[in-house]
């Protein structure tokens, strides 16, 4: 019984000095700090895209007709003039014909009255003839004159169509597509109506990407910004750019319900590419060099702006900062911190319980912020 007593006063014994152990630590917090440092913060915008050829022709008609002839398909390289396909020109053929004998019969008319009217002239002048009638003649002759340089402008007209079925490719490039066959009609676009596309040329030589930029980050990018752009075809190799364009007019995923902009990024690097290859692009918008500097975990936010977690002699101070430009990992601090200050980073579920005067236990001191990935969406 005695050993039996002993054993229990030695448990008891233990866990009394577990439970003062305990006490003594209670309300101490084991964090994560970062030391507060100098460093150039670059912002940067980031957006998925395509690549695409800067200069892409949608061949279509400027008239009416049946296809005859395809004379180019997909993957031929074709040169500035070069045929790609005709068209029926019998309909125009026969117009052209058919005002050149307009102008035909109106020009021996208006030969008969111009002999008419210098006939008339010579009478008038030695007052054998009416004036009436000396007008009659001219107005006459002057009708005539007119209607043949109608006849001049409608053969124009019905020649240059006639030449219209035969369609020339106005770039140097590849065929990337023919959307009509031969056989198939080729329409005219109108106001309310598109027109046929017939097939679509492109320089492959000179390629660019297209990036779509979401209404947070539009208001940000200016032609010129220099751009990082990643392809899925090249893996993690990163190349050149620059932004050259950006465009006003939005784009509706209606899948994601996101509203883009489209921004064009010309290709430093001389690469080669193929259109609709997946992009990435990340936009250098704003940079500040030498700033202080935290990592973008240690900032906390209220109604009242800013703030970090400041730890001075084993307990911490919520700090005030005026925060400054943001880059993906760190904020530059304006005011409120000076380089050397220690800042709590986490564990984040720690965060949230501290209170000013909170005491602190350093479990960590990181050397730098955790790397974010940038946000991506999916346009399909």
């Amino acid at each position: 019984m005695k050993k039996i007593g002993l054993i229990l006063g030695i448990v008891l014994l233990l866990l009394a000095f577990v439970y003062i152990n305990k006490k003594r630590g209670s309300g101490v917090v084991k964090v994560n700090v970062v030391l507060v440092e100098k460093r150039n913060i670059q912002e940067w915008v980031d957006a998925d895209g395509e690549a695409e050829p800067e200069k892409l022709v949608k061949i279509g008609s400027d008239v009416t007709a049946r296809i005859e002839k395809i004379l180019k398909r997909e993957g031929d390289t074709v040169k500035r003039g070069d045929t790609l396909c005709i068209l029926d020109p019998s309909t125009y053929s026969a117009k052209v014909k058919e005002i050149h004998a307009r102008l035909k019969m109106d020009l021996y008319s208006y030969e008969n009255s111009k002999k008419d009217y210098m006939r008339a002239l010579s009478l008038y002048k030695k007052g054998l003839i009416s004036q009436k009638s000396f007008e009659e003649a001219k107005l006459n002759l002057d009708k005539l004159s007119a209607l043949l340089k109608q006849d001049s402008s409608l053969i124009e007209q019905a020649e240059r169509n006639l030449s219209k079925t035969v369609i020339t490719s106005p770039i140097d490039g590849i065929v990337l597509a023919v959307n009509k066959e031969e056989g198939e009609m080729a329409i005219v676009g109108t106001v309310n109506t598109p027109g046929s596309t017939i097939m679509t040329v492109a320089e492959m030589d000179k390629m660019e990407v297209k990036g779509y930029v979401d209404e947070t980050g539009i208001l940000k990018i200016k032609p010129g910004q220099k751009v990082i752009i990643t392809l899925d075809a090249f893996g993690e190799r990163k190349f050149k750019g620059v932004v050259y364009r950006v465009v006003g007019m939005p784009e509706t995923n209606s899948g994601m319900n996101v509203t883009t902009y489209p921004v064009y990024v010309r290709i430093k690097d001389n690469i080669k590419l193929f259109p609709g290859m997946a992009a990435s692009i990340r936009i250098l918008v704003n940079e500040a060099r030498d700033v202080v500097s935290v990592p973008l975990e240690a900032m906390g936010r209220d109604r009242q702006g800013y703030y970090v977690w400041l730890v001075k002699n084993g307990i911490c101070e919520k700090k005030r900062i005026e925060k400054g430009l943001e880059s993906f990992e760190y904020a530059e601090v304006k005011k409120g911190l000076s380089v050397g200050d220690t800042v709590i980073v986490g564990p984040i579920s720690k965060v949230r319980t501290l209170k000013d005067s909170t005491r602190i236990e350093i479990k960590e001191v990181q050397k730098s912020a955790k790397r974010r990935k940038f946000r991506r969406f999916n346009r399909n």
